[in-house]
């Protein structure tokens, strides 16, 4: 699977989020447009601002745009997911289980809330035949992505498997 860079998902919202929103107006309120435009505006000086720091010995000035700081950029997700990772790692105690769901029912649950998800969201009448179809045609559910095996031990590695599923847009 090709890696989608920031650069390409910051120009997608930029050519479409304006239409895509007529189409899906649930999507066009206060809190979706904010977190696009912050995407949108991330390490642009003129849009988040800056700081600006002087050499002392040579006198070459720099700036430094701001950063959103928000999940949602692919900037800014990165050093996000982290800070949750190590957040959860530290609160983590040696020597007990967490978090194992067996990968089966990941399938199972991804599937009903994609298929859920599409129902609710898609105005074709013809949907309704292809979500039926879909539950026939899978009954194991739908490949969640997910790697099938031990969960990492924990602390960290724990954290940042759950990180990858909890805190992250799903091609980081």
């Amino acid at each position: 699977m090709e890696s989608i860079d920031k650069n390409t998902f910051k120009r997608i919202f930029y050519d479409h989020w304006d239409a895509f929103k007529p189409s899906r107006p649930r999507f066009d309120n206060p809190d979706y447009n904010e977190t696009v435009n912050k995407m949108l505006g991330c390490g642009d000086p003129d849009k988040m601002g800056f700081v600006q720091y002087r050499c002392c010995y040579c006198g070459e000035i720099r700036r430094i745009a701001f950063t959103c700081k928000s999940c949602f950029c692919l900037s800014c997700a990165k050093v996000y997911t982290d800070r949750w990772a190590d957040f959860i790692a530290r609160r983590l105690l040696p020597g007990v289980t967490y978090s194992y769901i067996p990968y089966e029912m990941m399938h199972k649950k991804w599937q009903y809330h994609l298929l859920k998800m599409l129902r609710e969201n898609v105005s074709d009448p013809a949907i309704e035949k292809d979500i039926d179809r879909a539950w026939r045609d899978y009954p194991k559910g739908f490949v969640a992505f997910l790697q099938d095996g031990e969960v990492p031990p924990g602390g960290k590695g724990l954290a940042q498997y759950l990180a990858k599923y909890v805190v992250s847009l799903p091609f980081l």
